[in-house]
Order: structure tokens, then C-alpha cells, then sequence
């Protein structure tokens, strides 16, 4: 049986490897286009409710510059519940880093 998943399933959902460890939450979701829109990858951060906000504070502005880490959803082992999404064993390999200024993606 093939289980459909929502958006809102994945994102803000914590991430771990294979052996439990945490690898932070997912906070975007990349896909294909339509007509029929599959995830190809997860982009992991270690602030999921901070990178959704839109507010202009002294602590958004510190966490606004933010490292996240893409991983090809072909890794994916499990997504257990909607909490917790369980990596396969050597994920690291293709995983990507980038750097996203925050304030900048929003200006008009």
C-alpha cells in the first residue's frame, strides 16, 4: 500500500540518521512540477518554527542567516507518525550545505 504524505507532514517534522541521531527538521520541501509533483529532496535546518516566521525581531534577524542541508530524498528510510523522518545509512554523501539569507528571499 502506498501511503500519501502532505506537505504539512514533513515540514517541521525532526530529522534523524539511521542510528537516532538528530540531524535538525526539515524546513522546506523541494519537488517536481506538475501534473503529477513528487518530493525529490528535504532541506534540513536546525530551526524550522524560526525560518517561518515573518516577523522583523532581534531574534529572528540573529537566527535570519541560516545554514541548511539538502538531502536527496531518495534517502529517506522512513517518515514515522508526523514527527519524526528516519534517514537510510550514508545519506551524508550526498547531502548539500547552503547558506540562505532570510531577510533577502522575502524582500519585495
Amino acid at each position: 500500500m502506498v501511503r500519501t504524505l502532505e506537505i504539512e507532514d514533513l515540514v517541521g517534522g525532526r530529522v534523524v540518521d539511521a542510528e537516532g541521531r538528530s540531524q535538525g527538521h526539515v524546513v522546506d520541501v523541494l519537488m517536481t512540477g506538475l501534473p503529477r509533483p513528487e518530493v525529490v529532496a528535504l532541506a534540513l535546518g536546525p530551526s524550522a518554527w524560526l525560518s517561518r516566521l515573518e516577523l522583523d525581531s532581534p531574534l529572528h534577524r540573529l537566527f535570519a542567516r541560516t545554514h541548511v542541508k539538502v538531502v536527496p530524498w531518495r534517502h529517506v528510510a522512513a517518515v514515522e507518525g508526523r514527527t519524526t523522518i528516519r534517514l537510510k545509512p550514508g545519506w551524508e554523501a550526498d547531502a548539500r550545505d547552503l547558506e540562505i539569507d532570510e531577510p533577502e528571499a522575502r524582500s519585495p
